[in-house]
């Protein structure tokens, strides 16, 4: 008969353990990014035309987008703002990508031309769509995906939206309201459907630096920046605006509060080699960086042995 001592097998018992603990980690790699409509761009030089009216311009540009999209290390999820609903753009879009993504699209109402899409890996399951309209005069909206990862069950709430601009001292308002909705939603969606919490990442452009009321407002409720957890700090600059002012206002947040739980691993500025200190006079592509997040998703479960 042969036998073991305990001292030979505690080694063996604990690399298991160790392997067991470390396959229940899954990686998911998050991009949000505003990639500023043709109708919401003027021509230099030309103050009474907008791009939309020169499709050789916007579709050079958004094949740019695409490339730069593209370019980047495997994403699960990518989340576009002002994404535009003219028919050649949306048939870019999907010639390029669809192969590999599918495309969820919300686009606002009224005389509005663009909205928000999500595109999802296609190893991903869609679980649930959820479109939240805020009913306001900007017609803003945001957009919801229950997913569920590949092999291992994992899920995730993603929602992304874009928020208003603060032409004015009632936008502060309104702006501040679309975020409540925002919230609002996503908490009714989880409790509406008894699921049992997994983690949510709510990302976008919110049109608020962290000095703002909105920003404050999202942490409050348990949402965590992922850059600023990563680096310690926001961002000085992921956005330059139509008056030349520049700002941080594109973030992706998360919160736990189940048993499934994400942090982050990684957050970036794209492209990477641009600092975030000021707006970077080569990139022309849009007036926002994309962000991306890679994020760690574990069970807090113990692991069989």
């Amino acid at each position: 008969m042969i036998r073991f001592s305990i001292k030979f097998l505690a080694p063996i018992l604990l690399s298991k353990m160790a392997v067991a603990a470390a396959s229940n980690k899954v990686s998911f790699r998050c991009a949000t990014f505003n990639i500023l409509a043709p109708c919401y761009r003027r021509l230099e030089g030309q103050y009474s035309k907008w791009e939309s009216s020169q499709p050789n311009l916007y579709m050079e540009r958004l094949q740019s987008i695409i490339q730069l999209i593209s370019q980047q290390p495997k994403l699960d999820t990518i989340c576009l703002q002002e994404f535009w609903f003219n028919s050649d753009a949306l048939e870019l879009f999907e010639n390029k990508l669809g192969d590999r993504y599918k495309i969820i699209k919300l686009k606002r109402q009224g005389e509005k031309t663009d909205g928000l899409a999500i595109f999802v890996d296609r190893s991903l399951r869609i679980l649930a769509t959820q479109s939240l309209r805020f009913n306001d005069y900007g017609y803003r909206v945001a957009l919801l995906l229950h997913l569920e990862l590949p092999d291992n069950g994992y899920e995730v709430i993603l929602t992304t939206t874009h928020l208003s601009y603060c032409h004015n001292f009632f936008d502060q308002y309104v702006r501040m309201s679309q975020a409540q909705k925002v919230v609002d939603g996503i908490n009714s969606y989880m409790e509406r459907d008894d699921i049992e919490a997994p983690p949510v990442i709510l990302c976008g452009d919110f049109n608020s630096p962290q000095e703002n009321p909105v920003y404050k407002y999202v942490c409050q409720n348990g949402f965590t920046s992922s850059f600023k957890n990563v680096h310690g700090r926001e961002p000085l600059v992921t956005h330059k605006d139509h008056t030349g002012q520049e700002m941080s206002v594109d973030y992706v947040f998360y919160r736990n509060s189940g048993s499934q739980t994400i942090k982050p691993i990684s957050s970036t500025l794209i492209p990477e080699k641009y600092s975030d200190q000021t707006w970077p006079k080569e990139f022309n592509i849009s007036d926002h960086r994309m962000l991306i997040t890679e994020f760690e998703i574990e069970s807090q479960s113990e692991p069989d042995t």
